[in-house]
């Protein structure tokens, strides 16, 4: 089986009602809608509460939804296609925008014959490999071993949502992330979720401003 795994960005401006100082909560959902063979439909929710001035007591709600279009490469299977998210920052910007970058992650298998002469030319070149690893001396192989090493860990390492096993039933994951007033109490509140269930998915022995938080719920949550 052969396996592509791809990063699409995504940049994205919201404006505000009023006038903002502060985040002081945010979490990001995504849906997909509709996969076909050559796009991917779907949209992200995107949820928090602000600070209007620094002296604020009350926060205001906002919500955000932002439509997205990925094209597919046509030797791509979405059978069994997995789509999820990577990596989510924000900033404020001129005290009425939100700024969003969103990276999605893509990882599916390609076509049997689009696999099958993936292989072959991968075979090819993995022999001219051999040829000319065999005329450099055992100290520059070790090197080429360390780099490719170090390459394969970091990519195996990317997603914060590797520790997520396929058989899981929830329908939704939000990415929290922690501010500095935030306890392990006040998140399980604000999303309704046990201790016991947001201890399987994150460390929060030590959790600190500016953590990213995994909350699993279900369409019913």
């Amino acid at each position: 089986m052969v396996f592509i795994k791809k990063i699409i960005p995504f940049e994205k401006e919201l404006l505000f009602k009023t006038k903002v100082c502060e985040i002081t909560s945010i979490s990001l959902e995504h849906k997909i809608n509709q996969i076909e063979d050559d796009l991917i439909s779907g949209i992200f929710h995107i949820n928090g509460d602000y600070k209007i001035t620094e002296g604020s007591i009350n926060r205001q709600n906002f919500s955000f939804d932002v439509d997205f279009d990925i094209a597919l490469d046509s030797r791509y299977d979405t059978t069994n296609m997995i789509i999820d998210i990577d990596n989510f920052t924000y900033k404020i910007v001129n005290d009425e925008i939100l700024k969003v970058n969103i990276d999605l992650f893509i990882d599916g298998d390609l076509k049997k014959d689009e696999a099958i002469q993936t292989i072959t030319d991968t075979e090819e070149k993995e022999e001219q490999k051999e040829v000319l690893n065999r005329q450099k001396t055992i100290e520059n192989e070790t090197q080429v071993k360390d780099i490719e090493q170090d390459n394969k860990d970091t990519q195996e390492n990317y997603n914060i949502f590797d520790t997520i096993d396929e058989s899981e039933t929830y329908a939704t994951y939000h990415v929290y992330i922690v501010k500095e007033e935030d306890t392990i109490e006040k998140i399980i509140e604000k999303y309704n979720v046990s201790k016991e269930i947001l201890a399987l998915y994150n460390n929060i022995e030590d959790i600190k401003a500016l953590d990213k938080i995994i909350i699993p719920t279900t369409n019913n949550g």
